[in-house]
Order: structure tokens, then sequence, then C-alpha cells
């Protein structure tokens, strides 16, 4: 070898040892990797079905079969978002099988949107087939085009799918509040499938927001039984799909989990969060409320027998662990209640959030606060507001929010002289005179009221509401 060759001036030893391999392998070689690679799928063992397909990928790039099956296998590992790749080149180049790879990686991973597009080809192609309309549907849930999925479910129907597909209709049905028609599904699907955990956990997520408590402990009992790995394979695939921005099927995972497990606190924050990324702010809020008075967020001491949790030793938190936990889920329901509109459930859980942290931030007790100023009773926020405020006395907004509060509770004194802090701090603000002078003429101190008003004006000439309050002044 010449040394312009030692030296890389030759062929690149990844083209080398391609070529080698497949003149090693030859046709005969690939096609018996391409039987051991369906074998070692076929086994469970996917991961040496991956390392497989991808020695006869290297030996014979393009390979139609492989690319398919190396696509399939990774969808089956731990790193699904390796079969995007060669699905796509699949699909692009029409190899048989390739759309429906790439649709199953898309959803797989949260890109339901992308995957649409590709389901509807499959579905104009074949459209008597079940199965194509079955993952059509699954890339409309996973897109959040609920009606949409609804009618491709009744399309499964119609065309004779069977249980899984059933169960999945329902799921469609329940999640555009349907559940005359949803609850009847759910019963033949589970009926079909007595041992299939997926058909009985879906259909108990079903009778669960149906509010069918009978069927859907039934139900739960059944898929509990079935199950062999606690429901793990289902909480991975819910992070996954919630990564990749399909807020729709991690619900619709938890939500088995949820059934099945249903003293697991874990499982329900993480359900209470998904419904929030998923729209819907009530059912989040009742879900993390739940969450709340389920283990691991109780001491294990006030856990009633009999309990149904995923993993056993999520029972055991550490007190500070617990806390931390508590206090994130807090945070969550606050913003859900915020997000359904009531103020007093989002003030009430922001508050005790900042309990539970021992916060020494004003900014967030001052947040608080003012969360009360908005809710039907804001002189629930006295606490908030003279933490605020102590955390801060100098604060112009602290002093003013607190004197908002006292005013509201008739503690006009102690109202007078937080008011007349703010006014001190901060006189051209004319929300602090006007508070203050408002007060001074509760009182019966109108000359006082004047001189506010007065000085107001003076470190704020512009303002017309300070100048109008001046005008309406009553005489004394």
């Amino acid at each position: 070898m010449g040394a312009a060759t030692r030296r890389g001036g030759g062929l690149p030893q990844a083209w080398l040892g391609a070529a080698a391999l497949a003149l090693g392998l030859g046709c005969g070689g690939t096609r018996k990797l391409l039987r051991d690679a369906e074998g070692y799928y076929a086994e469970g063992r996917y991961s040496a079905a991956v390392r497989t397909y991808e020695r006869v990928l290297e030996a014979k790039p393009g390979e139609p079969e492989a690319l398919v099956g190396v696509a399939r296998a990774w969808l089956e590992t731990d790193q699904p978002e390796r079969a995007i790749v060669p699905a796509q080149v699949a699909a692009e180049t029409k190899v048989p099988g390739g759309k429906e790879a790439l649709v199953d990686a898309l959803v797989a991973n949260g890109r339901g949107a992308d995957a649409r597009a590709t389901a509807e080809a499959l579905v104009a192609e074949a459209p008597t087939d079940p199965t194509a309309h079955q993952r059509q549907l699954e890339a409309l849930l996973a897109a959040g085009q609920l009606q949409p999925a609804m009618s491709a479910a009744e399309k499964i129907i119609e065309l004779g799918g069977g249980a899984r597909a059933m169960a999945s209709a329902a799921w469609a049905q329940v999640r555009v509040d349907n559940c005359g028609r949803a609850t009847t599904l759910a019963s033949r699907a589970s009926a079909a499938a007595v041992a299939d955990a997926g058909v009985q956990a879906e259909a108990a997520a079903v009778f669960r927001l149906c509010g069918d408590a009978e069927r859907a402990s039934a139900t739960a009992n059944a898929a509990r039984g079935l199950l062999t790995d606690n429901g793990a394979l289902w909480s991975v695939q819910a992070k996954r799909r919630l990564d990749g921005g399909d807020a729709e099927g991690a619900v619709r995972r938890l939500s088995w989990l949820r059934a099945v497990y249903g003293d697991d606190g874990q499982i329900a924050a993480r359900l209470g969060s998904a419904w929030l990324k998923a729209g819907d702010a009530p059912r989040a809020s009742g879900e993390l409320g739940a969450a709340l008075k389920l283990a691991p967020y109780i001491a294990t001491n006030q856990l009633a027998s009999g309990v149904h949790v995923a993993y056993r030793a999520a029972d055991q938190l550490s007190e500070q662990d617990r806390q931390v936990a508590v206090t994130a889920i807090l945070r969550e329901r606050a913003r859900a209640d915020a997000a359904r509109g009531d103020g007093d459930a989002a003030a009430e859980a922001q508050e005790e959030a900042l309990r539970r942290s021992g916060s020494r931030d004003p900014a967030e007790w001052l947040q608080v606060a003012m969360a009360w100023q908005t809710a039907p009773d804001p002189t629930r926020g006295l606490d908030a507001a003279r933490m605020a405020a102590d955390l801060a006395p100098d604060s112009f907004e602290a002093r003013l929010v607190l004197a908002s509060v006292l005013a509201r509770r008739r503690e006009l004194e102690q109202a007078i002289g937080h008011a007349q802090l703010a006014f001190r701090m901060r006189p051209s603000d004319e929300r602090g005179a006007l508070l203050l002078g408002n007060l001074l003429i509760s009182r019966g101190d109108l000359r006082e009221a004047e001189r506010v008003y007065t000085d107001a004006l003076a470190a704020n000439p512009k303002s017309a509401a300070v100048r109008d309050a001046l005008r309406r002044l009553p005489k004394r």
C-alpha cells in the first residue's frame, strides 16, 4: 500500500469495511441476517434485532425489509425516536410498510400532527382496511383532533375492527363527552378481550370518566391482574408523548394507569398536569387535588388497607421530599384553578404552596395577596398581605395591598396607617393617594384628605383622578 493511501488518500476505511462486509455477506448472507433479525424481533429481543438489521443496512444500504424492520425494532426499545429516520426513508422510497412504520414512529414520539397526512394517505390507499383507519385514529388523537377522531373511530367499528379498535373508539367518544356511546363500546371491548390488559385498562378509564364506578372497578381489577410490569411501559409512553407535544396521548395512557392504580398519587398528579396541558382545567384541578390525598403525598400510616399503587416503593418519601412534591402539586393546582376561573381556590392553593415551601420571597407573597384581591372574598388575603409587607417593609405595592385588605375588613385605623406609609413612599402614584384619601374621608378627616390630594397633585400634576377626587371632596 502506498503512502498516500496510508495517510487517508485512498478509500475511507468505513467504505472499505462496508465493501468487505458486503462481499463477505453476499445475497445469501443478507437473507440470513434478515431471518435472524426477524427471529430476534419475534422473541422480543429488540436490541439484537436492531443490531442485526443495521448490519444488513451497512452491507446493503436502503434494503427495504431492513429499513422497515429496524424502524419497528427501534419502536420497541427505550429509544423510539431513532425509528423516525429509517421510517421516513422507507416511506419516501415507497418501501412496502414504510408509511405504516412512519405513522407509528411519529405517533409514538408525540408527533401526531406530523403523522396525520401519511395516515390519511394510507386510508385513501385502503379505504376498507380497519388497520389503516386505526392508524388514522391514533394520529388524530395524538394531534388533539377529537371530533375527526370520533368519526374515524366509528368508521373502524363499521369496518369490523376488533376489541382494541372498539376500546380506542370508546376513548374517542368519551373525549367528546359522549358517555352513552363510549360506555357501550367499552363494555363490548372488555367482553371481547378478557385477556388484554390494554383493552381492560382503556375500558376502565372510560367507565371512570363516565362515573360508572362498578364497571370501572371490575375492568381495573382485570387489567391489574394481567399486567406484568405495573404499567411501566404506559408510564414511559405517556412521558414520551408529553415531551413530544402530544398531551392527548399522555392523558390517555395516564388515564389507563389512574383507573388501574387508583390509590397512586404520583399517577394522579401526572394526569392532572397532562389534563392542564390538554386544556381541561377542571379535570386537571380534580386530579391534582386528589393526588394530595393519596400516597406518597400523605404519610404512609394514614393509608387505608388494600390500596392499589403502581410502585410500592413510591409510597416512601422523606418528609422533605414530600413537602417539595406537595408544593409543586399545589402550584400546578393553582394554575388549573385560575384557568377554570376559580379565584378563591387558586389563591388558596398558591398560599398553601408558599407555606409548605417556607417561602421568604416577598414577591411570591405579594402575588398571592394580589390574587386574593380578585377573589369573591378578598379579605382572605390578609395573611399573605401581612407576610408580603413584613418581608418587604419598604414595598409600596405590599403596603397598598395590605391597606386595601384591612379596609375591606373595616379595620380603618390600621388601613390608614399602611396607606400613609405607601403614600409617603410614592406620593406621585395616584393609587396610594386615592386609597388614603378615601380612608380619611371615611374617618371624617376631610382636612387631612384635602392635604393628601393636594400633595399628590404637586407630585403628579397630570393625575385627573386625584384632581377629580379633590373637586368632589365634601365641603368642611
